[in-house]
């Protein structure tokens, strides 16, 4: 009996599981199951069989296996299809039946049920390489990075050379901070597919990490050949020429990304500190300014140490019109207390020490 393929598409793994991602809680050991599988594997070598990267249906299974296909495939019912399955599936089931299981899972939503039959696939089969790769796919967008690395690992082993394998693979290591590692598989993903952004972008943020900034912000600029007006990819280059004391060009990028109205209260605060910077005490106090309307403005800490800046570098008009806003959008007994300080420091500043008498 010839291998069968399904039409479940890994498109349609990863279209599902996003729907239920981070709050998804797997309960796994994932060290005792490839401990099992590598058992497995030993076995069959001490066989000599070759393995089967398929797994293959039982005989006793083909009437079962023609009702869900009835199901998914004719009736599009993939429901009637999963509640057949489970008051027929049993623990000598075969991997073709699990395998089915954990796709309508996965489609309905049930992230932890759909791990739990692609292992009890692999469990049943460990050369099938399509289970493996749909099951890493779920551990990684449900954030167990590093527990997915070794099924991506073991899929690129079984022949899946992909840029969807090798990039999702450079992205766990990247988030587990193994970025040499991170760095090779992201340039395996762009071999195969030199058109996806988010391998060049994770090729960018691996080199950051390792501190490789000008082979970064040269992958980051052939992405904004395409779109220039990428935030992400524009806020990343800035925090690499901030990482070689290239304050100017990151605020170009920081300026652009205001100006396509995409900035963050951060962005504005970097932005005019490099204006401040470069003694543009005006336009710096003003862009500032404008972050602390913002919802995601930053600490108190964060301005007053502008605003004592401002008050040393003598600019104290500006230094005055950051404490007004101040009071206005961080106001509390605490932070008065501070910027009466302030005051004090301008007034003594300005010589005007009739301000100072109660």
């Amino acid at each position: 009996m010839k291998p069968l393929v399904f039409a479940f598409s890994l498109l349609t793994i990863v279209a599902a599981s996003t729907k239920a991602t981070e709050a998804v809680k797997l309960d796994f050991d994932y060290d005792s199951f490839w401990k099992r599988i590598q058992s497995s594997e030993d076995e069959t070598k001490a066989l000599q069989l070759e393995p089967i990267l398929l797994p293959r249906l039982k005989e006793e299974e083909r009437d079962l296996f023609k009702e869900l296909l009835h199901f998914t495939e004719e009736l599009k019912d993939s429901q009637s299809a999963l509640k057949l399955l489970e008051t027929s599936i049993t623990q000598e089931s075969s991997a073709v039946l699990y395998y089915f299981a954990a796709n309508l899972y996965t489609v309905e939503d049930n992230i932890p049920k759909a791990v739990e039959c692609y292992l009890e696939t692999l469990e049943r089969h460990p050369t099938f390489a399509q289970a493996i790769k749909n099951v890493s796919v779920i551990l990684a967008q449900s954030g167990y990075h590093r527990e997915a690395i070794p099924f991506l690992s073991r899929a690129i082993e079984l022949g899946v050379n992909d840029s969807q394998t090798w990039g999702l693979l450079g992205f766990c290591q990247v988030n587990v901070n193994e970025n040499t590692a991170a760095e090779k598989s992201y340039r395996n993903a762009i071999i195969y597919d030199s058109t996806v952004r988010d391998w060049k972008l994770g090729l960018a943020r691996s080199l950051l990490a390792s501190q490789k900034y000008n082979e970064a912000i040269s992958i980051l600029q052939e992405i904004l050949i395409d779109t220039p007006d990428d935030d992400i990819v524009l806020s990343v280059q800035a925090d690499a020429y901030i990482a070689l004391d290239r304050p100017n060009d990151a605020a170009g990028n920081y300026a652009l990304i205001h100006r396509l109205g995409k900035a963050n209260a951060q962005y504005l605060v970097q932005l005019g500190s490099i204006y401040l910077f470069n003694d543009l005490n005006e336009m710096g106090t003003q862009t500032i300014i404008e972050s602390l309307a913002m919802p995601d403005s930053l600490a108190f800490s964060d301005y007053s140490g502008i605003v004592d800046n401002l008050i040393l570098r003598g600019s104290f008009d500006n230094a005055t019109k950051l404490i007004s806003s101040l009071r206005k959008h961080k106001e509390s007994d605490s932070n008065e207390s501070l910027l009466a300080k302030f005051e004090v420091k301008i007034a003594l500043g300005k010589g005007e020490f009739e301000n100072l008498v109660p």
